[in-house]
């Protein structure tokens, strides 16, 4: 399958993407978000990861971006068919799925025999055109989110992020297993919550870097913010998703109070000041502080 040249035919689209390291509430944000009228998709799993993004985009083999725009620009023509979001050649897309899922490695477990058919049965079902506010949520999307800010020109992507410290004793280390050693070569040799938090610092310096150039696009989230003023927060999500108005997030003023719901404060909040303190760096601790969190611990 030759991939699509989006810059042309994804103009109009304008999804909103949900992404952080894994465990900084992306969940919590994708409910509220859906409460509030925006259309995630329907092949989920529990945390409401979108799994067709998942099976698409957590691939080793998109790494380094710059070296694979043909596979990046391929499995986002997938993606996009797959969710509705452009038309299919109805005579040509099983064949194509098929053909994709058959070139997958079976290395990890998303993309081994008994998890793609369930994927395979999402890809093949009838998906009718994507109508209002849509988008995703997958943890992973920030890995490849330069690939996607020049892909698709409307697309506008929340960050969420949580207090790096806490992130290094969370017990979801998914990303340190996949990416730890693309934005942190040498954390194999490193304790694992030092190695964690190294990444997590990477993480979150590239999506500045990113930021700064796409301010209008990029929305980094406070969780710990959200979970204390969740109204607030909820508000400027809501402007960032559709800045001219709500009009397209049905009652949003009366789901409010149903969305505040999902937004308890996790007993983790803080967890890092019962460890015991390694070093971090001068930048380190300025980062913490450049997304809001106290420098150290």
């Amino acid at each position: 399958m030759t991939p699509t040249t989006h810059h042309r035919e994804t103009q109009t689209l304008e999804p909103i993407a949900i992404g952080g390291v894994g465990g900084s509430g992306t969940r919590a944000v994708a409910a509220v978000l859906q409460k509030l009228g925006l259309n995630i998709g329907s092949a989920l799993n529990e945390s409401l990861d979108d799994l067709l993004f998942t099976l698409f985009f957590k691939r080793r083999r998109l790494w380094p971006l710059e070296s694979h725009h043909d596979d990046c620009a391929e499995a986002l023509d997938f993606y996009l068919r797959a969710r509705g979001a452009l038309p299919r050649d109805q005579a040509r897309w099983k064949g194509d799925v098929e053909h994709f899922l058959a070139k997958l490695p079976r290395d990890h477990r998303w993309q081994r025999e008994e998890a793609l058919s369930a994927r395979r049965d999402y890809l093949l079902a009838d998906q009718p055109p994507l109508q209002g506010p849509w988008g995703w949520k997958e943890p992973n999307t920030h890995i490849v989110l330069p690939f996607l800010l020049k892909a698709l020109p409307k697309l506008r992507y929340v960050h969420v992020v949580r207090h790096g410290l806490d992130m290094a004793y969370s017990a979801n280390q998914n990303q340190l297993e996949t990416w730890g050693d693309c934005l942190v070569p040498a954390q194999a040799d490193m304790p694992p919550a030092r190695a964690s938090f190294d990444y997590w610092c990477a993480v979150h310096q590239r999506i500045l870097r990113l930021a700064r150039a796409a301010t209008d696009r990029i929305l980094i989230l406070n969780y710990d913010l959200l979970c204390a003023d969740p109204e607030t927060e909820i508000r400027t999500l809501l402007g960032f998703m559709n800045p001219a108005s709500d009009k397209h997030f049905s009652d949003a003023n009366v789901l409010l109070g149903e969305s505040i719901e999902e937004l308890a404060p996790p007993g983790s909040i803080g967890r890092h000041r019962e460890q015991d303190p390694f070093p971090i760096r001068d930048d380190q601790q300025q980062l913490l502080q450049d997304l809001g969190f106290s420098g150290g611990w």
